[in-house]
Formats: C-alpha cells, sequence, structure tokens
C-alpha cells in the first residue's frame, strides 16, 4: 500500500507542476482534458473558484459530455454561480441527464424571464423526475398567479403529496393570499401555520414583509408575536411606517422561499450536501433576501466551510432585520476558524452592552479555551447571578452552575467546584451532563468513589449512547477494581469514538490492569495518534505509558 500511495503524491505533485508552467504547456492546458484535469485538482485542492471556470470551460469544449456538464453544475450550484449552473443545466437537459435540481434552476430563470410557457415545461420534467413531487403544486399555483388566472390557489387547495410535509403548500397558500391582497384569508391561514419555532417565525416575517408593503403595518405587527431579535427590529421598523424587505409577491420568490423552507428543514436536522443545494437556490431566486443570506451562512458553517461563511457575511447589510443575531454566529465562526482574539473582543463588546446571562457565559466559555480558568469563574458567577441565582428556572440555571463548577475546578478551586457541581445535580438530578461532570471530577480526584460511581451510572443509565459518560463509568468500574466490566465498557466506548484520546488512554490503562499488555500498549499508541500534539501534558502521559507502562496502576 505505501509504494502506491507514494506514487500518487508524486502524481498529484506532477500534475501541479504541469498546471503551474504555462508556458511549456499553454497548448496542453487549454484541450477539454486540461481543463478537466485543472479542475479536479483544483476541487481537490479546495480552489472552488479556479475549479468551476476549469470545469464550466471544459464543459464548453466538449458540449456533448454529460459527466462533465454534471459536475460542473455541482460545483456551480455549490458555489453558488447562478450563470454558469443555468448554462449546465440546459446543456444537461438537452442531452435528457438534467437531474431534479437544474430543472428548478431553469424554472427558476423562466419564471424570472416572465417565460410562463417555458416555466411549465420545467415544471413538468421535475414533475415527471418524480424527486421533488412535493414541489409540483406550489410551483404550478405561482405560475398561475403569474398568468393571473382566476384562482391561482387551487393548484393547492386540499391537496396532500404523499411523503412531503403537508405545511409546504399550506404556506404557499398563505403566502399566495397575501400576494393576492386577500389580507384577512392570508392573516388567517399564516396565523393557523406560525409557531414559535424559527420556520413560523420565517413566514411571519415573509406575511409582514408583503403586508407593510401593502401599507397595512397594523396587520404586518400583529403576525409578529415572538420576543426574538428579528421581531423586535421588525416591529421597530413597522412602528416608523418602514417597508420591511422580504415580501414573497413574484413567481421566482414564491419558489425561492418554497426552497428556502426545504434548505432550512434539511439544516436543523443534518449538514447534508442537499441542504446548500437548497438554500444556493433560493438564493438564485432571491439573491437580495436577507434571511436567506443568514440560512446560506448558517448552512456553510456547519458544513464545515467556516471562511466561506465568515465571507458571506460581510456582505449582509449592517442594519438589516438580523443584525442583532448575527453577533453570535459571528463569534461562533471566529472561534472555529482560529481567530480566538477576534471571537473573545466581540464577545466582550456584545456582553458589554446588555450583559445577559448567555452573554456573558459565552465570553467565560471564550476564557476557558484560552486557558483563563479564573477569568471565566468570575464571568460564570456573573451569569448565574444574572439570571436569578438559585431562583432561576431549572433549565435556564443548572448548564450555568456546570460551568460554573468545571472553571473552579480548572482553576485548582476543588472544594468550590464540588459545591457548584452539587448544585448544579440538586437543580436537575436527572440531567446526565450534570450527573458525569460531577461524577467525573470526583473520580479525577478519587473523591467518594463509590458515590461517584453511582453518579455516573445513573447518567449512563439514563444516556446510555453517550461515549464521554461511558468513558467515564469504564474508568469507575477501573478505579473501583471491577476491571472485567472497565475493559467490557470501554472498549464499546473505543469502538464507538476511536479519535478521543481520553477514551483510549483509559482503556490502555484498563487492558494493563487485567495483564494484557501488548493490547495496552496498542490501546495507547492508537490516543497518541489523535490526541492534541499541543497538549504536551497528554502527549508526554501517553509517550511515558507506551515505553515503560504507567507509573501507577489505578
Amino acid at each position: 500500500m505505501a509504494p502506491t500511495i507514494r506514487t500518487c503524491k508524486r502524481a498529484f505533485a506532477l500534475a501541479l507542476c504541469v498546471l503551474a508552467a504555462p508556458a511549456a504547456h499553454a497548448a496542453r492546458d487549454a484541450s477539454p482534458l486540461g481543463q478537466y484535469a485543472k479542475a479536479r485538482l483544483a476541487d481537490a485542492d479546495g480552489r472552488a473558484d479556479i475549479a468551476l471556470q476549469a470545469y464550466a470551460d471544459a464543459m464548453s469544449a466538449t458540449p456533448g459530455n454529460t459527466s462533465i456538464a454534471l459536475r460542473t453544475f455541482r460545483q456551480a450550484l455549490e458555489s453558488g454561480n447562478k450563470a454558469i449552473a443555468l448554462r449546465a443545466a440546459r446543456q444537461l437537459e438537452q442531452a435528457k441527464a438534467a437531474p431534479p435540481d437544474a430543472s428548478i434552476v431553469v424554472l427558476i430563470d423562466r419564471l424570472e424571464s416572465g417565460d410562463l410557457q417555458g416555466a411549465t415545461l420545467a415544471v413538468d420534467r421535475l414533475e415527471e423526475h418524480g424527486a421533488f413531487g412535493f414541489m409540483v403544486p406550489v410551483a404550478r399555483a405561482w405560475i398561475a398567479y403569474g398568468r393571473r388566472d382566476k384562482d391561482p390557489i387551487a393548484p393547492l387547495r386540499g391537496r396532500t403529496v404523499a411523503g412531503a410535509n403537508p405545511a409546504y403548500l399550506r404556506e404557499h397558500e398563505a403566502l399566495l393570499y397575501l400576494a393576492l391582497k386577500q389580507r384577512p384569508e392570508g392573516i388567517n391561514a399564516v396565523r393557523s401555520l406560525a409557531t414559535l419555532q424559527q420556520r413560523g417565525n420565517r413566514l411571519s416575517l415573509m406575511a409582514a414583509a408583503q403586508l407593510s408593503a401593502l401599507g397595512d403595518f397594523e396587520g404586518a405587527k400583529s403576525l409578529l408575536g415572538s420576543d426574538d431579535p428579528t421581531s423586535k427590529r421588525a416591529r421597530m421598523m413597522l412602528d416608523a411606517k418602514r417597508v420591511l424587505p422580504g415580501a414573497i409577491n413574484k413567481p421566482a420568490a414564491g419558489i425561492g422561499a418554497l426552497c428556502a423552507r426545504i434548505a432550512n428543514d434539511l439544516y436543523q436536522e443534518t449538514a447534508s450536501p442537499a441542504a446548500l443545494s437548497f438554500v444556493r437556490l433560493a438564493q438564485f431566486a432571491l439573491p437580495e433576501n436577507e434571511s436567506v443570506s443568514v440560512s446560506l451562512v448558517q448552512i456553510l458553517a456547519r458544513s464545515g466551510q467556516e471562511k466561506a461563511a465568515l465571507d458571506h457575511m460581510g456582505t449582509l447589510p449592517d442594519n438589516g432585520l438580523f443584525q442583532d443575531s448575527l453577533p453570535d454566529l459571528r463569534i461562533a465562526l471566529l472561534d472555529r476558524t482560529g481567530d480566538a482574539r477576534g471571537a473573545l473582543d466581540l464577545a466582550r463588546a456584545e456582553a458589554s452592552k446588555e450583559g445577559s446571562a448567555t452573554q456573558l457565559a459565552r465570553v467565560g466559555d471564550l476564557l476557558m479555551r484560552g486557558g483563563k480558568a479564573q477569568d471565566a469563574v468570575d464571568l460564570f458567577r456573573a451569569a448565574i447571578e444574572k439570571s436569578g441565582g438559585l431562583d432561576a428556572p431549572e433549565t435556564r440555571s443548572w448548564p450555568l452552575w456546570v460551568s460554573y463548577g468545571n472553571a473552579l475546578d480548572v482553576a485548582g478551586r476543588w472544594d468550590e467546584a464540588k459545591k457548584a457541581l452539587k448544585t448544579a445535580v440538586q437543580l436537575a438530578p436527572d440531567q446526565p451532563t450534570a450527573l458525569n461532570h460531577l461524577g467525573y471530577a470526583m473520580l479525577e480526584r478519587r473523591d467518594d468513589l463509590p458515590e461517584a460511581t453511582r453518579l455516573v451510572a445513573k447518567a449512563n443509565m439514563i444516556r446510555p449512547d453517550d461515549v464521554a459518560i461511558a468513558d467515564s463509568l469504564g474508568w469507575a468500574y477501573l478505579l473501583t477494581g471491577d476491571v472485567a466490566k472497565a475493559v467490557d465498557v470501554l472498549e464499546r466506548a473505543a469502538y464507538a469514538a476511536p479519535t478521543e484520546a481520553v477514551i483510549g488512554e483509559h482503556l490502555g490503562d484498563a487492558y494493563w490492569k487485567a495483564g494484557r499488555k501488548v493490547d495496552a500498549r496498542y490501546a495507547w499508541n492508537a490516543a497518541r495518534s489523535v490526541a492534541d500534539a499541543d497538549d504536551r501534558k497528554v502527549t508526554d502521559r501517553l509517550d511515558q505509558k507506551i515505553d515503560f507502562g504507567p507509573i501507577a496502576v489505578p
């Protein structure tokens, strides 16, 4: 295997050299194959813009190659390049090889240009695919609206689509009522659908935007019952008789709203590539829509594209509807991209404005990650006081007590830490996180091992699939002398989480105490390979165990 890998690396490096030498290989690189190779290499290297242009050039040179067209389409959709995505979609449709989302791109383009006949053909193709059949009634309704049919809501009224969320259709009935200026029907429809969940808020915002465009500012405010920052800002704008942005009153905007809704649902469930595809489709139809832009940032961040998310964040308006909720997202992105100082500075600036318990705790979390536990102690204590202390609702207060106890523990103040963690458990006796934090901290200090074992065992019973809690339980068994149980629990935890160094180390300790020294060194080596290289305390301890065994067997 090793020689093959080295050969692949040489070939890859050679290819990069060829691409980096335009004078010697200009003619070769201009060929379709050369462009395609350039695209694949740039794609693998994370240079999306170069990859997309090379794919597009290769596609233009080989109009009959559906494989290149499809790869170009995917790259364009992921990158948010509408023009190239449309070119690729048309080429795929001509070859009768278009995926369903390519038909959506064509549909949006036809609706924007006013070609309702072409839009109808695109919907027909979408219906033939079957994969996104739930979009078909919505699309036909908005086309009917664009044609000024007598009853454009007819394709939706009373309809259901197998396997689809019925709310998708009902929401567009509400939006169409408002687009038709049938305000009472639209308001009632929105109220029957809207909830305090995010999707309900966004539907209410779209409806409120259309009502404000119709001059009904009071009706718009009546739909904004949530106390979230975005709704508060929207009410302020409505009080000033300002029209809210984001009204859905054109056919292409209707399709964009549906794509955004699907993207947000997928985002809530998982970081699937489909979520990014649908939010890009929404962006094609609603390029100026702030809600869609915020969704794009969130989905890019969850997809591991934090730098792209931050870059796109810079395009959002400073005084938009979502401006009060954006700092939280920016802080998280700065922290995840390694700009710890930037994240901490912004978090402190936000906390200085209101000083809410959440904002104070966020500063504390960032200080903890920066190794400033003593400073974090004061922030968590302030957060607890801000939340109401022991009189605060359980759901709001126990996590703060856990964070406070953890900060005290890291700061070397164990007696105070134990009291804080016990308070968390008293407030939430059935919360596995609180139980495990207290139990694990006690295990580390060999403090009342029977009680510590009881705590982590209870946490494990409540949340048996949590590998961190399983690790605590396995270690507790090891410390109390039940080596067989320790090995069994830790093996299962290590299998479920092979990249968690602490679990691998504990498994090695259990193997060693069971007399399985070869297995112990194998487990410690595995743990060493995934341990944080900057944490010298951990790496040195593992190196010592690998070479000499543990100084003292637990």
